[in-house]
């Protein structure tokens, strides 16, 4: 029995990253006791940071798989295939519940062949049409297709991403609108003034931030594209852009020469990566997102949550969390001009960001609690389960009375 395994009978056992979402799901049903539950992370990429400061807040102790990485690589994809199989096999969960693309593919498939009763799979965005070209997405689709067969319930976290599984053929038939989760008292807790300290501003600048991994999908161009348009008509407030999160090397050197051409050096800073996010989004005035997909921004919701306003570019599930000129404002996908409109209206109308921040608190407070999505996936879970059991006793019976 590996040492990171905490019960004898693990009955939940989710794989994915230690993300927010898993490392609350791990701990809030561990806590309930409802499931004994076991997380199964992979490795980071080089370049990224770890989080397994997370699990670490959370007493959540993760069972680490070397292979399972972000990156594709046959050979690692059929080592991890195999351990994550070896390890189903030694525990026997009853549910295997996995999360993101790529561990998706591997903990269905590893618990589809070790005769796992329960499969779940939750998206958090999708890989299509963003990150590989034709043929690629095509051959992806066709694998999720099949992973979605062998699962017996499809997790989407907004109606938009629901429509969109089904409209690719994901198990429509399968799919579930759970919305996210999350621990707001540590965000409504953060630390006022302690990103502005670590990046050298004072309380009287007004901070506009984008927070995300530096990989295309998240457009990080754009963003800078709009803050050239704002920090050329902003006339009332001192403004300063900071972009907070690390990711592909090459990408961040790309978009700190764009920020060197449009003559944003001054007004631009790329923070890196910061653990506490928390007291990132007290410091922020106004957060902006610019991807060009999103499942439900997780960014999103904890910036609403510590009362920060939001724009942001109308893709995928946003529409879902902010609605426009209520709780936040949205902009076509790829507009400078539109982003750049409503970040200006927000810098120079204190009561429209006033309310705004107040809307938005108010709705995510009520909708996105860990106790919620506790519940939601606790009753998916003993559906299927029971489901399941009774299927099994119409059959056994059927056989004895033939």
């Amino acid at each position: 029995m590996s040492k990171y395994l905490i019960v004898r009978i693990i009955t939940r056992l989710i794989i994915g990253g230690p993300t927010l979402h898993t490392v609350l799901l791990t701990n809030s049903f561990s806590r309930e006791q409802d499931f004994d539950s076991l997380l199964v992370c992979g490795q980071k990429n080089p370049g990224e940071r770890d989080m397994y400061y997370l699990a670490d807040q959370y007493y959540v102790k993760p069972y680490y798989i070397e292979d399972l990485g972000r990156e594709i690589n046959l050979t690692r994809e059929v080592k991890s295939i195999y351990k994550v199989y070896k390890l189903l096999k030694e525990v026997k969960p009853e549910i295997v519940h996995t999360h993101t693309a790529k561990a998706g593919l591997v903990g269905r498939l590893a618990a589809w062949m070790a005769g796992v009763p329960v499969i779940v799979h939750t998206y958090h965005g999708h890989i299509y049409g963003y990150y590989f070209g034709a043929m690629k997405t095509y051959f992806f689709l066709t694998l999720e297709r099949l992973m979605a067969l062998i699962s017996d319930a499809i997790i989407a976290i907004s109606p938009r991403q629901a429509e969109e599984l089904a409209r690719l053929r994901l198990g429509a038939k399968k799919i579930k609108v759970i919305p996210l989760g999350f621990d707001f008292s540590r965000i409504i807790n953060g630390q006022k003034g302690f990103l502005r300290k670590r990046i050298g501003l004072q309380k009287d600048v007004f901070l506009v931030g984008i927070v995300g991994r530096l990989v295309p999908v998240k457009n990080h161009e754009l963003f800078l594209n709009a803050a050239k348009i704002v920090a050329g008509n902003c006339r009332h407030k001192n403004v300063r852009f900071v972009i907070i999160g690390d990711g592909e090397i090459d990408y961040r050197k790309s978009l700190e020469k764009k920020a060197e051409e449009l003559d944003l050096t001054q007004k631009v800073i790329f923070a890196g990566w910061q653990e506490e996010m928390a007291s990132v989004y007290q410091d922020l005035d106004l957060l902006v997102l610019t991807s060009l997909n999103e499942g439900t921004p997780v960014t999103i919701i904890e910036a609403m949550a510590a009362g920060c306003p939001v724009v942001s570019t109308d893709v995928g599930g946003v529409a879902d969390v902010v609605e426009h000129g209520i709780s936040g404002l949205l902009a076509p996908s790829g507009d400078a001009e539109a982003l750049a409109d409503h970040m200006l209206k927000l810098l120079e109308d204190d009561k429209l960001r006033e309310e705004i921040e107040q809307n938005a608190k108010e709705k995510v407070l009520e909708k996105y609690s860990v106790a919620r999505l506790h519940d939601d996936l606790r009753e998916l879970y003993m559906q299927i389960l029971n489901d399941k059991r009774k299927v099994k006793n119409n059959h056994v019976q059927s056989s004895r009375s033939g």
